[in-house]
């Protein structure tokens, strides 16, 4: 209906290789098995970054260069923009990879975008922009389920650090609509 990804989830592990990942990428993809059929074209000089939602980085390093091209269809991709995108999205994803794999070993992450009730940004193309993008952290250790969720505003204040977008996953539920 948005033409848009809901949610992605994906798994990262640790890696001890210091092997640096290719290089990105030169063009987003279609992905054929949707209905939508979102072309990279539709966020052209739209203002706004394609994002992703499984980490590009993240998968090259855990899962090599294949891996890696998968997260360059357009099924994983949301408009964001691209302060949000470079900045303090860029530097979850990064704890990610290289803090939180590490000292887990293996950890699961449910990502995606937040909307609000009324759809009051679009790209021309009509693509919905999100309000907000939300994420799930997960690990499970001696048979433990552990969890970190964050709610990070679309266009945060320039001061807002990860720590003061942790939320509980209901929150997530509740501005989703999703379980």
């Amino acid at each position: 209906e948005k033409r848009s990804p809901l949610w992605a989830a994906y798994r990262l592990t640790d890696v001890t290789s210091d092997e640096k990942p290719a290089a990105r990428a030169e063009s987003f993809l279609p992905d054929r098995r949707t209905t939508a059929q979102v072309t990279s074209d539709q966020y052209t000089n739209s203002g706004y970054d394609r994002g992703h939602l499984a980490s590009s980085y993240s998968i090259a390093k855990c899962f090599g260069n294949a891996a890696q091209m998968q997260t360059f269809l357009m099924s994983n991709v949301v408009p964001q923009r691209h302060a949000f995108n470079a900045g303090i999205w860029k530097s979850l994803e990064m704890k990610e990879i290289n803090t939180f794999a590490p000292r887990c070993q293996s950890i699961w992450i449910i990502t995606g975008p937040i909307y609000p009730s009324v759809i009051t940004r679009a790209l021309p193309s009509g693509i919905p922009v999100p309000e907000a993008f939300y994420k799930i952290i997960l690990d499970e250790i001696d048979g433990r389920l552990r969890a970190m969720a964050f709610i990070i505003e679309h266009d945060p204040e320039e001061e807002t650090k990860l720590s003061d977008c942790l939320v509980s996953i209901d929150e997530i539920e509740k501005r989703t609509g999703l379980d």
